[in-house]
C-alpha cells in the first residue's frame, strides 16, 4: 500500500538530486518504512546531516532533521539540529563588529533548540546571547533571558526559571 501511494514520487528527478526529511506524519506511520521506501525511488533521506550543493561557482549547505517528535519513536531519529548545522555555530561564534546580529543568531538557536527539545543547547545559545547583550539596555536582553526561563521551566527547573523572571 505504501508503495503504491509512493510510486509518483519515483518520478522527481532534480539536477543536484532528490532530498528529503521526515515530518511527524512519518512518524505516527512508521517512519523506517517510509525511509525505506523513499530511498528504494531514489531519494536521500537527510537525517541530522547535511550535504554541501554545488551550482557553478557557488555552493550551499542543505540540511535535514527529523520532525522534533521523531526521538519519541525512537532514539535514531531525534533531532539533532547541531549535527545537521554545525555551520551555524561556527557562524554565531563570530562577531566582526555584528553584535546584534550575532545575538539575533543566538536567539533563533536558542528558540529551534526549545523547538526540537535540545533544553542543553536551547539554554546555551540563550546564555550566549545573554553574554553578547551584556551591555546592552534591559528590554535587548529580556528575549535571552525569558528563552533561559523557559528552557530550565521544559526542563523542570521551576524554581530557577521562576528566579531567572523575577531577576530581569
Amino acid at each position: 500500500l505504501l508503495a503504491d501511494a509512493m510510486a509518483p514520487l519515483a518520478a522527481l528527478q532534480a539536477r543536484h538530486g532528490v532530498f528529503a526529511v521526515t515530518g511527524n506524519h512519518e512518524y505516527y506511520a512508521g517512519a523506517d518504512a517510509w525511509i525505506a521506501e523513499l530511498t528504494r525511488l531514489g531519494m536521500r533521506v537527510l537525517q541530522n546531516e547535511r550535504v554541501t550543493i554545488q551550482a557553478g561557482d557557488g555552493a550551499f549547505e542543505l540540511a535535514g532533521v527529523p520532525d522534533w517528535t521523531g526521538g519519541r519513536f525512537a532514539p535514531a531519529h531525534q533531532p539533532r539540529l547541531a549535527d545537521a548545522l554545525p555551520i551555524l555555530e561556527r557562524l554565531a561564534s563570530l562577531t566582526h563588529g555584528l553584535v546584534e546580529e550575532q545575538a539575533t543568531a543566538r536567539l533563533g538557536l536558542g528558540e529551534c533548540g526549545l523547538a526540537t527539545g535540545d533544553l542543553v543547547a536551547a539554554r546555551e545559545h540563550f546564555e550566549h546571547a545573554e553574554r553578547i547583550l551584556a551591555e546592552a539596555s534591559l528590554p535587548a536582553r529580556v528575549p535571552a533571558r525569558r528563552g533561559r526561563a523557559v528552557a530550565h521551566y521544559l526542563a523542570g527547573e521551576l524554581r530557577y526559571a521562576v528566579y531567572l523572571l523575577e531577576s530581569t
